[in-house]
């Protein structure tokens, strides 16, 4: 059975290394945004920066199928505006000079570490951890370089984490297309060899990643913890014919990072902050996608940021084409919303708020949550004089001199003078909301 499996298989392998994946749009069309119609977005002050992450190639990675130079060819050929090396258990292809810009690609390069408790991306460093010592001794370490790091792939039926009590990690891979896609439903990928059709097959085979996503909810409840999408790129061959090419897998899953230019430190500080989505760009493009919080037409927050709750705070939904959004609220759907490209919400309460979006019944985006924290508790004014005037029926101006004297009797001046320049500084780096 396991021979037919393979032989089954290889035919499917076959009509790709023919066509060097050339029959991926026919299989898979790509759908294009309605005609005539521009998608409607506001201006949040970020660009979209468009690539993949988690790539092995040769001579680096032992299990990678194809060298350094085609990995960063197909990521320029696909016009990414990066591509995020992660090479198993050495930063070789840094010190050899991979890194850096390739064309119009920047090609970065980080560390797929083997741990203990599973696998570990590390980023920004330049000197490999030492691996025989406990996981949370090699997450210390990353971070004490300067660097950050990422749980890799924590549902891996081969190598599942197992250790999560560990603390100083940036995120986790909510998606890994290799293995959620590709190795998890092996069967069905036999079945698209068989001339299943096309949309049945990746339907089945790009399923909602339930188990890592219910572990992001929770460990969101206490703190802050980006999630990203991994390609896990190989270039995977059985012999001599392709199964999982860099020119899929590439496409397949895509970690979007809003930036205000491509260099390798605004790209890596998005990464830390949050300031990210994950797409499914191989149903249809997602740059562009924008998941924000404003109030009074002014951008407090994106996607990673925290922002404190009051009364007229709205969360704003912007996709490039319309889908179907739910709105989830400390794990849970709290509102959803059909076929919309523009959609809004005005937020009730606190909480950790993120979005998912569906393209027909696939899943398509995954943004980074927005933190809605309990707004501060009120000053001393605010508490003495809103009863103040409300019992005694004090006219504004005479309440203004009453708090004013208050404020001077338990503050310094120091805090008066430094008040204002605070606050205008913080009305002139929010962004305002295009109409």
């Amino acid at each position: 059975m396991k021979r037919l499996a393979l032989l089954v298989l290889s035919a499917y392998c076959l009509v790709l290394s023919f066509s060097g994946c050339a029959t991926v749009p026919w299989l898979l069309p790509h759908v294009p945004r309605p005609t005539g119609t521009e998608p409607v977005g506001i201006d949040d002050g970020y660009n979209d920066y468009t690539g993949t992450l988690h790539v092995h190639s040769k001579p680096y990675s032992h299990d990678a199928y194809s060298p350094i130079t085609r990995a960063i060819d197909v990521a320029q050929r696909q016009g990414l505006n990066y591509l995020l090396l992660t090479e198993h258990n050495n930063l070789r292809a840094l010190r050899d000079g991979h890194e850096g810009m390739h064309g119009r690609t920047l090609v970065m390069i980080g560390e797929e570490v083997s741990t203990r408790a599973g696998h570990y991306i590390g980023l920004d460093i330049t000197r490999e951890p030492e691996r025989d010592q406990p996981v949370q001794a090699i997450i210390d370490d990353i971070n004490q370089q300067g660097g950050f790091g990422f749980i890799a792939h924590p549902y891996w039926k081969k190598s599942r984490w197992k250790d999560w009590n560990v603390t100083g990690f940036t995120g986790l891979e909510i998606y890994n297309t290799v293995h959620d896609a590709f190795e998890e439903n092996l069967a069905r990928v036999v079945g698209w060899a068989i001339a299943v059709p096309a949309d049945t097959v990746y339907q089945s085979i790009l399923d909602r990643p339930y188990d890592a996503l219910s572990t992001w909810d929770r460990l969101l409840q206490h703190g802050k913890v980006v999630g990203i999408g991994g390609c896990d790129g190989h270039d995977h061959r059985f012999g001599d014919w392709k199964f999982a090419p860099y020119e899929l897998v590439y496409m397949m899953v895509r970690t979007h990072l809003l930036a205000h230019e491509l260099t390798k430190a605004a790209l890596y500080d998005a990464l830390r902050s949050g300031h990210c989505y994950v797409g499914m760009d191989i149903i249809s493009d997602t740059t562009g996608f924008t998941f924000l919080a404003a109030k009074n037409r002014r951008v407090l927050a994106i996607m990673g940021d925290e922002v404190s709750f009051a009364d007229g705070l709205t969360l704003h939904v912007y996709l490039p084409s319309p889908g179907r959004i739910n709105l989830y609220k400390d794990g849970r759907i709290v509102a959803a919303a059909q076929q919309q490209q523009n959609w809004s919400y005005a937020v009730p309460e606190p909480g950790v708020y993120r979005v998912e979006v569906n393209h027909g019944t696939f899943p398509w985006i995954f943004s980074n949550p927005i933190y809605v924290r309990p707004a501060p508790p009120p000053t001393v004014t605010e508490q003495l004089s809103a009863p103040v005037k409300e019992v005694l029926k004090v006219p504004g101006e005479v309440l203004h001199t009453v708090s004013t004297a208050i404020d001077s009797a338990i503050k310094p001046p120091s805090s008066e003078a430094a008040a204002p320049a605070q606050a205008s500084t913080t009305d002139d780096t929010t962004q305002p909301v295009s109409p």
